[in-house]
């Protein structure tokens, strides 16, 4: 097995939630990168696993890869395209996950 190391810009933990609202998180930390930021997602849902390579492609982005971990996925997601202002503001006590800057992932 080769281990890629991949510069991860922000890491969002999703755990515990389902699909739609992993969707929304993911889309909520895309508006925080620049074109060619990697953004890792932790998710649970395995629905998530199965549709988010193609939501990611129609919001102008790239799943890059998923590991199965000890009860979550990691996903690795390339930004294509700036989305930086592009979302809504949120209510402030929404929260979708934990938005952590920087990290290395290894796939």
């Amino acid at each position: 097995m080769t281990i890629i190391e991949i510069p991860v810009t922000h890491t969002v933990d999703l755990r515990d939630l389902p699909a739609w609202l992993v969707q929304r998180g993911v889309t909520r930390a895309m508006e925080h990168c620049r074109p060619g930021d990697i953004v890792e997602v932790w998710s649970t849902d395995p629905f998530a696993r199965n549709v988010m390579g193609s939501w990611l492609a129609a919001a102008g982005h790239r799943l890059i890869g998923i590991e199965a971990r000890d009860g979550y996925d990691e996903s690795f997601v390339e930004a294509l395209q700036s989305q930086r202002g592009a979302g809504r503001t949120a209510h402030p006590k929404a929260t979708l996950g934990t938005v952590t800057p920087g990290r290395t992932g290894a796939r």
